[in-house]
């Protein structure tokens, strides 16, 4: 997603029909719903749990906060704060604010 045309048009073998694709592709992932990026990262079940619509209010919340929701018991509370405490899923989270994802 950091690519633009001229850095995919001095890409060996990656033609310009092709190139156009990708740049339309990464155009249409980034207005995708913060909760599509979420499930991609691969957020678990989530119930019937109100969530927050940024990155940064739902990684703050406690295993308690996640277990008050409506739906979520300690085991899913359990991985949920783990979710958001992963440090790939950290880093992938960084990757999207820096590309200016809503939401993160």
């Amino acid at each position: 997603m950091t690519l633009d045309a001229q850095e995919l048009a001095n890409i060996d073998g990656l033609g310009e029909r092709s190139s156009a694709r990708l740049l339309n592709s990464f155009e249409s992932a980034r207005q995708r719903p913060f909760i599509r990026w979420l499930k991609a990262l691969g957020l678990p079940p989530t119930g019937q749990a109100q969530l927050a619509d940024s990155w940064q209010a739902l990684a703050q919340r406690t295993h308690e906060q996640w277990q008050a929701e409506a739906g979520i018991g300690p085991g899913r509370a359990a991985q949920l704060s783990a979710f958001f405490r992963d440090p790939q899923v950290l880093a992938l989270s960084e990757t999207l604010r820096v590309a200016g994802i809503d939401g993160f």
